[in-house]
């Protein structure tokens, strides 16, 4: 687990290293978090447990979520650009109007996602 986090990683903490300059966050776990409009590019969130959280309007440019669980995760709006999506799980997850151009998209599971109005699926 990328600095030492513990399944029990609160999202000030997160927010607080991130301001600091780290970018690891490996197998963090934010189910049901709140990270609304928050600017987490280029972040390490692979195998990061996502589930339900709330992240509208976030910005996760060239992020790193492979497999990440964004199972039911609210994505509308998010800025997905560049971002390695590889085997990541955003089954039912909503999706509406949420860029993804030059996002790795292979073997993500994209079951009864809401794909509304997304932006440069290819």
């Amino acid at each position: 687990m990328g600095q030492g986090f513990t399944p029990e990683t609160n999202v000030d903490k997160l927010l607080r290293l991130y301001a600091e300059g780290k970018r690891d966050f490996q197998n963090i776990n934010l189910k049901q978090a709140d990270l609304i409009a928050l600017n987490l590019s280029k972040v390490n969130l692979r195998g990061a447990n996502l589930q339900l959280s709330f992240l509208e309007e976030i910005d996760l440019k060239g992020a790193n979520l492979e497999g990440a669980n964004l199972k039911k995760a609210n994505l509308s709006e998010a800025n997905l650009e560049g971002a390695n999506l590889r085997k990541a799980n955003l089954q039912e997850a909503k999706l509406i109007g949420t860029e993804l151009r030059r996002a790795n998209l292979q073997e993500v599971n994209l079951r009864q996602a809401d794909l509304g109005g997304v932006r440069n699926l290819r």
